[in-house]
């Protein structure tokens, strides 16, 4: 994580950087529809 945060200082506009947060906002809603279809 301090990596990724010494990368996005030295280049923020880094296009690959979207991709993570738009993995990373996928998972949340793929976790959040495991948890929905598990719960019942």
């Amino acid at each position: 994580m301090n990596l990724m945060g010494k990368a996005m200082r030295l280049n923020p506009h880094h296009p690959g950087w979207y991709h993570i947060v738009a993995f990373m906002t996928l998972i949340k809603q793929i976790q959040r529809t495991f948890a929905e279809k598990s719960g019942g």
